[in-house]
């Protein structure tokens, strides 16, 4: 049972900086393409949903 603990921790660690990495990368995307509202991640996805 400690195993199985230490292996989902680390694997929920890599999901959660990848996920960090990734929000950033979108922000970044829509900073640069001069998204309305891209300061922020929540305001960039708002964006992406209204506009589908």
């Amino acid at each position: 049972m400690r195993l199985a603990s230490l292996v989902l921790g680390i694997v929920g660690g890599l999901f959660g900086l990848g996920g960090a990495v990734f929000a950033l990368f979108v922000g970044g995307l829509g900073a640069a393409f001069g998204a309305e509202g891209a300061e922020t991640v929540t305001g960039l996805a708002a964006r992406v949903n209204n506009a589908a």
